[in-house]
C-alpha cells in the first residue's frame, strides 16, 4: 500500500479488518460452543488463541512487504520439496518440440467463469497466431468448466481438448495422485512464462525457477501476492471482472521480452533459493518446542532430574532421600527460575508488563510532565522578571512626573 490511495490504504487499515472481524464472529461463537462442550475456555477472537503459540510462516522477506514482526513468529519458507515428480513422456515431447512455452494453471480450487475461459482461450490463439508464444500446457482439474466456443474462431474446443492442436497441450489434475508435474514443467528451459491464480505455492515454486508470471488472482490472498509480486517487477496481473484479449497478449509479450523483468527474476530467484534452505530451521523449532514442553514444573521426572544433578555437584551419593519439604521449597522454583513457560525466550516483556508498562507510557508520561513543568518554570521566570523591569520603569518614570 506504499503507493495506495488514501481510500485504498483506509480500506486495508480499517474496513477489511472489521469485514474479517464481523465475518469470523459466527464462525468464532460456534467454535467457543465446541469448546465449552468439552471444558476447555473460549476466546474472543481468532488471534487470542495464538497469541503465545510459535507460528511458522511459509514465507520469506523479498516475497512479503517489509515490516516488523514479534519473535513468535518466525518465517520459515519456501518450503520446497526435495524432489518433484517427473515429466511424462508426452509432456516431455511437447515441451522439446516448441520454443516459447506458457504454462497454465489456476490450481485445483478455485475456478473463474466460463466467459473468463473463452476470453483466455482467444488470447491463447492471439499469442501463437502472432508468434509471441508457440506452445501452451493449460492444466485444468476438469474438463466440465472448459468453454465451448461458437464464435468466429477457426478452431474448435473439442480439438484442443483432445490434444489435435500442435500448438496447446491440455492435462488434467482430477486428484491429488494424477496432479500435473508442475515444477517440472516450470523447471524446462522451453517455458518461458506462468499464467497462474496466484496461489503461494505456485507462486514459491515459480520464483524458485526464475519464471515470469502472468497473475489472474480468483479468491483469498492471491489478489494480495498479485501485487507484491507485481511490486517486485517479476509479474503482471490481470482483473477476473475485466478481461480482454489485447491486455492480456500485450502483458505476456511484455513478460518475456521485458530485459528488466528477467533482471529482478533473477534477484528473486536468488532469494527463494537461499530461504528454501530454513525448512531445517523449522524441523529444529519444533523439536525444541517438543523436548521444552517436557520440561514444566509438575513433571516429576525433571524433578528427580534436578535433584539429582544437585547431589552430584555437592559431593553426595544419588540414592540419599529428599524430603518433599525440599522438593517444594528449593526443587519448584529452580525449575521456574530455569523455564517460566514453554516460549518464554521469544514472549517478549511487554506481553508480561502490561499495556502502559510494556509501551513505556509511564515513563513517557512522566518526562512529558518534568518537559512541560520546565517549560511552564521558564515562561512563568520570564514573565516575572519582564513584569519585574515593565513595574520598575513604570515607577521611574512616574517618580520623574511627579517631581
Amino acid at each position: 500500500m506504499e503507493k495506495g490511495s488514501f481510500i485504498e490504504r483506509f480500506k486495508c487499515l480499517i474496513i477489511q479488518p472489521a469485514r474479517f472481524l464481523y465475518e469470523s464472529r459466527q464462525r468464532i461463537i460456534f467454535l467457543n460452543e465446541k469448546r465449552l462442550s468439552v471444558g476447555v475456555s473460549p476466546i474472543t477472537s481468532s488471534l487470542e488463541r495464538i497469541k503465545n503459540s510459535l507460528f511458522l510462516a511459509d514465507t520469506f522477506f523479498g516475497f512479503e512487504i517489509p515490516h516488523p514482526v514479534p519473535p513468535l513468529y518466525q518465517e520459515i519458507g519456501p518450503v520446497m520439496q526435495e524432489s518433484y515428480p517427473p515429466l511424462t513422456p508426452k509432456l516431455s515431447s511437447f515441451l522439446s518440440l516448441h520454443q516459447r512455452i506458457m504454462y497454465v494453471s489456476f490450481g485445483m480450487q478455485a475456478f473463474t467463469t466460463l466467459e473468463n475461459y473463452a476470453i483466455l482461450l482467444k488470447s491463447f490463439l492471439e499469442v501463437i497466431d502472432r508468434n509471441i508464444i508457440d506452445g501452451i500446457v493449460w492444466s485444468l482439474s476438469g474438463l466440465e468448466n472448459f468453454p465451448t466456443l461458437s464464435d468466429d474462431t477457426q478452431l474448435e474446443t473439442s480439438e484442443i481438448l483432445n490434444n489435435r492442436y500442435t500448438h496447446i497441450y491440455v492435462t488434467t489434475s482430477s486428484s491429488l495422485e494424477e496432479l500435473t508435474p508442475q515444477v517440472s514443467i516450470l523447471n524446462h528451459s522451453n517455458t518461458k512464462i506462468f499464467l497462474t491464480h496466484g496461489g503461494v505455492a505456485s507462486c514459491h515454486e515459480s520464483l524458485y525457477v526464475g519464471k515470469p508470471m502472468l497473475i489472474l488472482p480468483l479468491a483469498s490472498d492471491q489478489f494480495s501476492n498479485a501485487e507484491k509480486l507485481e511490486e517486485q517487477g517479476v509479474a503482471l496481473k490481470l482483473d477476473k471482472m475485466d478481461l480482454h484479449v489485447d491486455d492480456i497478449v500485450r502483458k505476456i509479450e511484455f513478460l518475456q521480452l521485458e530485459s528488466r523483468v528477467k533482471i529482478n527474476l533473477k534477484r528473486m530467484q536468488i532469494l527463494t533459493k537461499i530461504n528454501s534452505k530454513r525448512k531445517y530451521r523449522a524441523a529444529d523449532l519444533i523439536e525444541f518446542v517438543m523436548k521444552a514442553s517436557q520440561l514444566n514444573p509438575n513433571n516429576n521426572d525433571v524433578k528427580e532430574s534436578v535433584v539429582d544433578n544437585r547431589h552430584m555437584k555437592e559431593g553426595k551419593e544419588s540414592s540419599e532421600k529428599v524430603s518433599n519439604e525440599t522438593n517444594s521449597e528449593s526443587i519448584e522454583p529452580a525449575i521456574e527460575d530455569i523455564y517460566e513457560w514453554l516460549l518464554k525466550e521469544w514472549i517478549t516483556p511487554d506481553s508480561r508488563m502490561g499495556f502502559i508498562r510494556g509501551k513505556y507510557l509511564d515513563v513517557y508520561g512522566v518526562v512529558l510532565i518534568l518537559l512541560f513543568s520546565i517549560i511552564g518554570s521558564i515562561i512563568w521566570t520570564g514573565w516575572s522578571v519582564v513584569s519585574f523591569i515593565v513595574n520598575s520603569i513604570a515607577s521611574l518614570f512616574e517618580g520623574k512626573l511627579k517631581s
